[in-house]
């Protein structure tokens, strides 16, 4: 009886003991993560740190990053007619729900938008709405009436439309009429805001001599590669039998398992596929179990790559980590990129992975050079892409918008107050 009770013992221990590891691994991040934030909350410290900042001293290559935006506008001014025109034809369009209308008004914020409260694209609204919101607290912001595309990047010209959009990401092909602003997934809070002081707490008790000399990558199967010709054929949801190899993350994830020596990259998550499409994938490559940015900040060499646009924000914390940096060649960018040079801040990769083999083993046989790149990437970010700097970006595009806009805002009966969430110390990630 007593060895049937201690077999049943290993047999229960065999079956929880992954799940049990599984979870003690995330709560290392969520320890040390509350631990921080207990000491240092970074919502307090961002809007202080903020709040000090001479906002007549815009750093020239924010300015420069907005008025060539402002180039590819369809006009160089924007009036109120435009901006109703523009809604009309959105209105027809089939994403009408991912575009929210977004008027401040003597330091109030109104909005109008036909998705609920609920919806994943609102929080998302939300995230650029609550980071508005800090910068009013200590500084005012111009009136202004614009139109917000939440969604990840549009693909097509916009030559329709009368007035800019604003948008997270451009793709190099179809930069007209549109305005970069911080992503909303960045501005969240959970996000780099806590991120930043996340990753520098574990920057200093992890050293790049300890760090294993081999890449590492973790993320979900998204991914872009057009089906057929057409402009707007962005294969976002077509991941399937017949094409799913074709995906640049998939490629990645079978160059690892060809080459363990030299990456680790592994899928946590088979998505936007059919049925059968995700069951041969996980049969072929697994699914990899949550790995904490602390276990990942153990290697020296990180990875970027793209899945259905510019990966955010795991290209900032990449480029903090203390580790190089090994980025994909991709036409998709946000408002910050061009702030990093290949060859300076990180290595780069060609689209189609040809050179991964040999961009791999140059960072590993090239210790002193990767480390180079890895501390000027460092120095890049707390120049221009501490938590405070998208913030001061995101006053500078609206007061330079507020300037080429030739009208008073007005509101009618579409447009409701928005009430920002007090945002509090984070206690999870």
């Amino acid at each position: 009886m007593k060895k049937n009770f201690i077999a049943l013992i290993c047999l229960v221990s065999m079956i929880f003991s992954p799940i049990y590891e599984a979870c003690a691994t995330k709560q290392k991040d969520n320890l040390l993560l509350q631990k921080e934030f207990n000491i240092n909350p970074s919502y307090e410290k961002s809007l202080k740190a903020f709040s000090k900042r001479n906002l007549n001293k815009i750093p020239k290559i924010f300015l420069d990053q907005i008025h060539e935006d402002f180039v590819h506008m369809n006009k160089p001014l924007i009036n109120e007619k435009d901006l109703e025109a523009t809604e009309k034809l959105i209105s027809k369009e089939k994403d009408k729900d991912f575009y929210f209308r977004v008027k401040i008004i003597d330091r109030k914020i109104y909005y109008h938008t036909n998705v609920d409260e609920k919806d994943h694209l609102f929080e998302r609204f939300r995230y650029v709405m609550d980071a508005i919101s800090i910068v009013n607290k200590s500084h005012t912001i111009p009136n202004v009436d614009f139109i917000l595309y939440c969604g990840d990047v549009i693909y097509d010209n916009l030559k329709d439309f009368k007035a800019p959009i604003f948008v997270f990401a451009l793709n190099k092909t179809y930069i007209n009429n549109k305005i970069l602003i911080p992503d909303a997934l960045t501005l969240a809070e959970r996000n780099w805001p806590s991120l930043y002081y996340y990753i520098n707490y574990l920057n200093k008790n992890i050293k790049w001599d300890d760090k294993i000399s081999k890449a590492i990558w973790r993320g979900s199967s998204t991914g872009n590669v057009k089906i057929d010709d057409s402009p707007n054929s962005n294969s976002t949801f077509d991941l399937r039998i017949n094409n799913y190899f074709k995906f640049p993350r998939v490629k990645l994830v079978e160059f690892s398992n060809l080459h363990p020596d030299l990456i680790d990259a592994k899928f946590v998550s088979i998505v936007q596929a059919d049925d059968k499409t995700k069951k041969i994938m996980t049969e072929k490559y697994g699914i990899a179990e949550y790995m904490s940015k602390i276990d990942q900040l153990k290697y020296k060499i990180q990875f970027t790559i793209d899945g259905n646009t510019a990966t955010y924000p795991g290209l900032l914390w990449r480029l903090r980590s203390n580790s190089v940096n090994l980025k994909v060649e991709s036409d998709d960018y946000q408002w910050f990129n061009k702030f990093f040079k290949a060859g300076v801040d990180y290595v780069p990769v060609k689209r189609d992975l040809s050179d991964l083999k040999e961009k791999l083993e140059w960072a590993i046989s090239h210790d002193k050079e990767a480390l180079k790149l890895s501390k000027h990437a460092n120095k890049t970010i707390d120049k221009y892409l501490k938590p405070t700097d998208l913030y001061w970006y995101m006053y500078a595009l609206l007061r330079e918008y507020s300037i080429i806009q030739t009208f008073y805002p007005k509101l009618d009966d579409r447009f409701v107050e928005y009430k920002s969430v007090e945002q509090r110390p984070c206690t999870k990630p």
